[in-house]
């Protein structure tokens, strides 16, 4: 059996996201998170290697914070009718660091 291989712990987060690869944008809904990625569920494929800017709202202390960061696609299966894709993050500011941190790490 594998073992996990998971850098972090991933939290369910369940909001809107925009995610732009090259000049193509999609709207779509994120299903999880952790401190190093996140998994969106998006209506079309994208292959794994691609890096995009995510834009979500993240649920913290009562307020909605607007995150923006760059991804790299690590991912993409079939799941119904969408496709779950995870990214990796490769920038994230200090300060939106410290927000998906905290998110995650609240139970």
């Amino acid at each position: 059996m594998d073992a996990e291989k998971r850098l972090a712990r991933r939290r369910i987060l369940r909001v809107r996201a925009t995610v732009e690869i090259s000049s193509r944008s999609a709207a779509g809904r994120t299903f999880d998170i952790s401190s190093h990625g996140i998994a969106i569920l998006l209506p079309m494929a994208t292959a794994a290697g691609a890096d995009a800017r995510i834009h979500f709202m993240l649920p913290l202390g009562g307020r909605m914070h607007a995150i923006a960061v760059t991804g790299r696609v690590t991912n993409c299966t079939l799941s119904a009718d969408e496709f779950r894709t995870g990214f990796a993050f490769l920038t994230v500011e200090r300060e939106q660091q410290i927000l998906i941190d905290k998110y995650c790490s609240e139970s």
